[in-house]
């Protein structure tokens, strides 16, 4: 018996197929869940998704998001004081990726880092998760957001 039945007939499995069962399979939970009706059923899904998919792995919770039906806990409002500081953040790691794409000795962890929002964006709907998650790819953001600190300062 095929773990998933709709890819065990295709010759190649369908990326957007692959993903969208991921995403599905983090949605049953009962946390918050971010975009709970997006599906990948075409690859022209799993495209349209991708600027949703970056904005969510960078920037979510919004501020409005912790007075949900759970109430306003203090990891809630802890994750959102992040968010706005990660927001706050936006043009000075833009400076800083400019300043150092250049060198391709940047290039291995602007990639990591590109990759790893995008694949978070797009399979992790869970907020809680997902929060705890986006330290892998954040702590090397603010490394370039530093750069552009020091270099806005100049």
């Amino acid at each position: 018996r095929a773990l998933l039945p709709e890819l065990a007939s295709a010759e190649r499995p369908v990326p957007s197929l692959l993903l969208g069962r991921m995403r599905l399979g983090v949605t049953s939970g009962r946390g918050t869940v971010i975009d709970r009706d997006v599906r990948f059923d075409r690859e022209w899904d799993l495209l349209r998704y991708v600027p949703r998919a970056l904005v969510v792995a960078i920037l979510a919770p919004w501020p409005g998001q912790q007075l949900g039906p759970n109430g306003a806990t203090g990891v809630r409002w802890l994750a959102s004081a992040e968010s706005v500081l990660i927001a706050g953040l936006r043009i000075p790691f833009a400076v800083g990726v400019v300043h150092v794409a250049g060198r391709p000795s940047a290039w291995p962890v602007l990639l990591f880092v590109g990759t790893s929002a995008l694949l978070l964006g797009l399979v992790m709907p869970n907020l809680g998760t997902l929060v705890r998650l986006r330290l892998e790819f954040l702590t090397p953001a603010l490394v370039f957001a530093g750069i552009g600190l020091a270099r806005l300062r100049t």
